[in-house]
Order: structure tokens, then sequence, then C-alpha cells
């Protein structure tokens, strides 16, 4: 037993080893039992969950005020284009190109940069050969340019398609990149040779036209938007739509191309193309519009075909039967009596920029007489001249009294003496117009003037009217004769210059006197009403007889020459219309009247902008729109519509002739305004939501519920994002009005205007408030109603 007694001591201690090695063991890939886990198991916290020691209960804990990370310098620059251009001007590289420096620069190149960019900066890495739109090449002349402090506002804020690397790369690191990124550069300069420095084009400062802008077209924006804007690359959209280019404005598209989309494949061409150039790019993108069909309206125009023309071209802006929608209403009476054939055809050939009215772009000049012919289907024929006639024998002075105060007083006078329009009470135009002269002057009216065409009239109120204008006659009537006078029109114009013109306006458009050149007036009076009318003049009025006054008296010759000038500019009227000037009036007052009195802003909005009404300050509705129109439809109103009378109505201040006169000067003045302030709809807090959920059950299966588009590469898998400040920016709301009314031909976006292709769609009201919903998203933009 002696001999063994050392084994017990000995067990103990291996034992007591064994327990010792297997307490301090430390491999922790594989469970085991541990005796000794004091500093093993701690009551550690996950970052995000929550924390009984701190107050907040929160685990991790903001840093204290006032401080910030080891080596971070805060940066003070906006994430726009504004703070770009400050930060390439303010901020230097504070790095050396150490070899450390450009080592480091190097390793994060390409772990975070090289994907896209290529490993030599050519735009050629794995992710830009699988998606053509990400490839972009650094090592270019263009890049080379840009200042340090850009580079680096890039890398922290990202631009276009370049996302912010600001959380994976330190302050320090992007630096290093640019470092780099500046020896790539150097190195591509030096394979290159000669070739990386091109001389500048001359042209670049100086030439804007339609050729120069092709050429710069093919080689900065055919690569992705197709030759000629078509038959681009998948998910570029199509520019080439000449449906798009009726409406949009060359502002739009200056815009886009200077700023980019930031989100997008489109990038700002601003730090590489000149003013110049992108405006000859802009003329070159406006080329591909339809041609505006030119000339006089053509005869025999189609109502039939111009109601298909109608539904697929007009119908979701102005709604069926042209009862208005975000569109003014086209078949009211008033409107129509108004309106002359030469003014639909222009306002339909040419649109009206910078709202939802487009020019035409795919109508020939026979499609554009056809829709000026359904559009007059909807006025009322006037009464036969032989019904007049027949009735004149009972009709009622008294009930023509009635209709005259109510519908022609405000411009001939209460009692026909006269006033905007010409004196219809004188003896010597009573002698000479016989009732079918006045037939045909109230049932044709005088277009271009503020005399409408009243159509709309029964046979019996153009009886009673003319029976209480003729109540007025108190001298024996004139036989006139049919003969044409003899005479020179060249002497005749020399003889108009210089005794007519300061009363009737150098081309007879009219001005303290009548518009003596209108076509329709001169076609209804015949010589010998012309020759005595300026022999004799007319009594009651300023026109006073040539053939015997006391001082430089016509002959009668003289007087046959003028009636042949007359004639001559008949046949031959000023292709830009007649307009009739006033001289005197003030556009200042006109002003006045326009805010405060009248209160026209609070419908057409600050420098005829247009709200709630039409626009009336758009230069190319002041293009077609005669003076005599502007005044017409002050005077008269439009039934059916807000518009109401400002000399018979009710509701509306009574506004002098004065007053008229001096709001068409203020209109007038806007033609030559430097800036034409774009429609605002109302934005309120109702109509925003109302848009929400339109757009929610209309638009976001193709933009997104947040209105960021598809992008994919398939046809048809592409919407573009809406919810894009550039593009909010450069698309005013008429842009967004109209796109949404008549869509965008060739694209999967349809029209959704009511009746548009004679399917249901969103009324005007429901446009409006998608508008308004899509304003909400941009920035810095108030929602409440536009003032």
């Amino acid at each position: 037993m002696k001999k063994n007694a050392w084994l017990l001591p000995a067990g103990l201690l291996a034992a007591a080893l064994a327990v010792l090695l297997l307490g301090a063991r430390r491999d922790l890939n594989e469970p085991h039992l541990r005796l000794f886990s004091d500093m093993v198991r701690t009551p550690a916290y996950h970052s995000q969950s929550s924390n009984p020691i701190f107050r907040d209960g929160e685990t991790e804990q903001a840093p204290p005020p006032g401080t910030i990370p080891r080596d971070f310098h805060p940066l003070h620059f906006t994430p726009d284009e504004a703070g770009r251009e400050l930060a390439g001007r303010q901020l230097k590289n504070p790095f050396l190109p150490s070899f450390e420096n450009m080592a480091r620069g190097r390793q994060m190149f390409e772990a975070f940069c090289s994907h896209c960019h290529g490993v030599s900066g050519l735009g050629d890495g794995a992710v830009a050969k699988l998606f053509p739109q990400f490839s972009f090449p650094l090592a270019t002349q263009s890049t080379y340019n840009l200042p340090d402090g850009t580079i680096f506002h890039i890398m922290t804020y990202g631009r276009n398609l370049m996302p912010p690397v600001r959380t994976q790369l330190s302050q320090a690191d992007r630096w290093k990149v640019i470092l780099y990124l500046r020896d790539l550069q150097r190195q591509e300069i030096a394979r290159m040779g000669p070739r990386a420095f091109v001389p500048q084009d001359p042209r670049r400062n100086t030439l804007v036209s339609d050729a120069y802008g092709k050429e710069l077209f093919a080689i900065n924006c055919a690569s992705c938007h197709g030759e000629e804007g078509l038959h681009p690359k998948p998910g570029i959209p199509t520019l080439h739509l000449p449906a798009v280019l009726a409406y949009a404005g060359d502002s739009y598209y200056w815009d886009i191309i200077n700023h980019g989309r930031p989100g997008t494949q489109m990038p700002a061409w601003r730090e590489i193309l000149t003013p110049t150039q992108i405006k000859s790019i802009v003329l070159h993108i406006r080329s591909w519009a339809g041609p505006t069909p030119q000339g006089a309206l053509l005869a025999g125009g189609a109502a039939a075909r111009g109601s298909a023309l109608f539904a697929t071209h007009c119908i979701g802006c102005h709604g069926p039967e042209g009862r208005g929608g975000i569109g003014p209403s086209l078949s009211s009476p008033s409107f129509l009596a108004m309106a002359s054939d030469q003014f639909l055809r222009e306002t339909i050939s040419l649109g009206r920029h910078h709202t939802a009215m487009p020019a035409s772009y795919d109508l020939t000049p026979q499609d554009v007489s056809s829709l000026v012919a359904y559009i007059r289907s909807w006025a009322r024929k006037p009464p036969a001249w032989k019904v007049v006639a027949a009735l004149r024998a009972e009709a009622s002075p008294a009930a023509g009294r009635a209709l005259f105060t109510a519908r022609c007083s405000a411009c001939h006078g209460p009692s026909g003496e006269g006033a905007i329009g010409s004196a219809l009470n004188s003896q010597s135009f009573l002698a000479m117009a016989d009732d079918r002269f006045l037939y045909n002057v109230i049932t044709e009216g005088r277009p271009g003037t503020a005399m409408p065409a009243w159509t709309f009239l029964s046979a019996r109120d153009v009886a009673n009217v003319i029976s209480y204008i003729r109540s007025w006659q108190k001298a024996p009537s004139v036989a006139l004769s049919t003969a044409t006078r003899p005479g020179q029109a060249d002497f005749g114009q020399v003889l108009f210059a210089k005794n007519c013109a300061s009363c009737h306006g150098p081309q007879g458009g009219g001005d303290i006197g009548t518009q003596i050149a209108n076509p329709i007036l001169l076609t209804q009076e015949k010589d010998d009403f012309l020759w005595r009318t300026i022999a004799y003049g007319k009594d009651g009025t300023e026109m006073k007889g040539f053939l015997k006054r006391a001082r430089d008296p016509l002959s009668s010759e003289d007087i046959g020459h003028l009636v042949a000038y007359l004639r001559k500019m008949q046949h031959n009227p000023p292709p830009q219309g007649l307009l009739r000037t006033y001289s005197w009036a003030s556009a200042k007052d006109g002003l006045a009247v326009y805010q405060t009195k009248a209160g026209c802003v609070q419908c057409h909005g600050v420098g005829g902008s247009g709200a709630s009404g039409p626009s009336l300050g758009n230069p190319a509705f002041l293009k077609v729109a005669s003076n005599g129109y502007l005044y017409g439809t002050i005077v008269l109103g439009r039934e059916g519509t807000a518009m109401h009378s400002y000399y018979n109505g009710a509701d509306r201040p009574h506004l002098e002739e004065a007053d008229i006169e001096n709001v068409i000067a203020y209109l007038r003045s806007l033609e030559t305004s430097p800036a034409f302030i774009p429609r605002r709809v109302e934005r309120g807090p109702k109509l925003v939501a109302a848009g929400h959920a339109l757009f929610e059950q209309n638009c976001a299966r193709c933009h997104g519920r947040q209105g960021l588009g598809k992008h994919g590469l398939k046809p048809g898998d592409f919407a573009p994002s809406l919810n894009n400040q550039e593009f909010l920016k450069a698309a005013d709301d008429n842009f967004l009005l109209a796109t949404i009314a008549l869509g965008r031909p060739g694209t999967p976006m349809r029209a959704f205007g009511d009746g548009m292709d004679g399917k249901p769609g969103l009324t005007a009201e429901q446009i409006r408030e998608i508008v308004a919903f899509l304003r909400s998203w941009q920035r810095g933009q108030a929602t409440a109603r536009a003032q």
C-alpha cells in the first residue's frame, strides 16, 4: 500500500489541472462548459435596442452638442446645383498626391467607383456594361475641367444616377479618390496626345441655328435619345413627339437640358454646353413639330370631318360640343358671334404658347377648315332675308327698342347716337341704308370689330330691331346707284393718307373713326354709298363732307380715287389683319380698372396669366384677338360662363367707354411684355387631397404611388418620374394640364380628357386637382391659391 501512496495526490493534482484548463479555455467556435464566466457573460445592448440605464430608454445616444467626429469637417453647402457651384469655387483638396494618399485613393476608387466608371475611369465598369445608362467616363476633358470641390460635392451629395457616397467614404478618403482620379485623367490625356485637347468650336458662343443644333444633338444626345429623337434606348423618353412639341414651350426643353433631371439618366449639360449651343439644340428639337397650316381658310370645310377631328384633338380640353373644360367654352352664342373664321383658323393653327392649347401639328389646311365648319355648326343659322322682309310690315318698334337696349346700346348708344360703334340715328346714313343693308349688318356683323354677327336672333327679333332703327329716320330715302365709280387706287392711297388716316387709321383699321377698311363693311356698301358718305359726310358725327369743305376740298374724281383705294383694301387686306387703335387710351389707367374697378384679376390672374378664366395676356392670344373682339367680349360677356357683361350686367360693375378702352390698352401692353406669367391652378389642401385620390386611381400604376416612375428596360416598362424637382420646375401648370388631358400620342400615356377618342375620362376639375397634387411635391411651392 505504501508503494502506491503517491497515486492519490497525483490524481488530485491531475484533476485540478484539468479543471483549470477547462475553465481557461477560450475556443469560442465550440460550445463548452464555462466555470468562470463573470467576464464573458455581460449585459450587452444592441445599438437599436431599449436600455433601462439611460433616461430616454435608448442605447444609442446622441453625441454631445457642439461635438463632431474626429477628422470630420462640417460642410456648409446645399445639395443642389447652387451648392455644387459654390463648392467648386471654395473647396480645395487638403491632401498632397503622396504615394500613400494615391494608394489609398486607388483602393477606395476600385472598391466603390470602378463598378460603374471602370478601373481606368472610362465608364466601362461591370455594372455599366450590363446597364449602359450607368456608364459615365471620368477620364475625359469635361470632367478634367471640373474643380476638385465640384467633384467632392458630387461624391458627397450625388448627382443624377450617381448616389452619394458620404456614408461609405470618409471626407479624407473622398479627397484621396479625387487625387487618384486626377492621375487617371492625366494618363488618359497622355494616351490621347493632341486629340485630348481639340480646339473649342468657334461657333459655340455665337451661332444659333437648326443645322448646328442637329450636329450637337447627334454628338451629345442621340446616343440615348436616338437619331433625330426617335427610337431611344430602353428607359429613355422619346423626344420626337410633335403632339408634345405643340404645347411644350422652348423654356421647358431649355430647363431640362440646362439643369438635367437628378435621379435619372439625364445629366445637366450647362457645364459642357454653352447657352448658345443649348439654344441651337432646342431649335433643332422644335423643328420636329409639324408644319403650321398657312394661308386663308379653304372653302368647303366638312363639318362631319371636323366633328371627328374635334373628338381626337379638342374635346379633352373644350368638352363635348365645345361646352368648355380646362379650355374655354366654344359653343357660347356670344363667342360664336364675336369670333371670326380667321380668329378660329389662326387659333387652331398657331395654338396658344404657354397654355394647354397646342399648335396644330398634324392638321392640313383642309382639316382646319373642317374644324371651323364644325365649330360654326353650333351657331344658329340667321333667318333668311325673305322671312324678315315679310315680317317688317307688322314689326314692333317697342319690342325692337327693348332688344336694342339689351344688345346694341352699349356700342351704339341708347338712342343710336354712337359710341364705340357708329352712329345709327344719322339722317344721312338712314337715308342711304335700306332695310336689306341693316339686315346684312345685323346678321353678318363686322368681323374683327366689336360688332358681332347676331345669327341667333329670330326673324321677328331682326324685323323688330330694324323697325326701331327705322323709326329714327326723318329724311327721305335715297336711291343708290349700283354702278362702279371710276378711279385709280394709287391716287386714292395718297389722298387717304393725307385726308383720312388721322381718323380711320393708316390702314383703315379705325381710331376715332370707324374701321373703314373692314372687308365685310365694304362688301355691304355700294360704291355710291361710299362716294356719298365721303362727299357729303355723316350728319351728327365728326365725319364732314370733303366735296364742299372750305379748305382743300376734294373733287368728284378725287373721291372716286378714294373709293377705288377702299376697294383695293377690301380685296387685299393686310396679312396681320386690321387693328383698331385707341391712341388716347392709357394702359396705366387700364391696369387700375383691371385690378380694382372691374376685378378682372380675380378670374384672369395677375398680368392676364389666367386663373379660373382664360389667359388674356398671352401673346399668341393677343396676336389673333382684335381690339374689337376684346371690346365686344367685355361689353357683351359670354353666356354660360362666369364672364358677364360689364355694361348691362347686374352683378358686375358698369364700365364706361373710356374704362374699356383703357383696359384694352393695358392688355395690348402685355403683348410686348418681357416675361409672360404662366397660369397657375388653385392648390388648396382640399384640392391636393382630391388630386391625391385621383392620382392613385389613374396614374400610380405607371408613375408609382410616389411619382418616381418606372425605369425598366423592356418596351412599355418605362414611365417618367413626376416627383422630380427639375421636371416640376420646367413644366408649368398648362403643360401638366395639356399632358393629362391630351396624352402623348405614340407613347403609353393615353389622353385622360373626357370624351377623347370617344372614351369617358376626367372632368376639367379633376384634371386641375391632379395638377394641384403634383405641385404638392415641388419644394418651395405654396398650396394656397395663387394671387
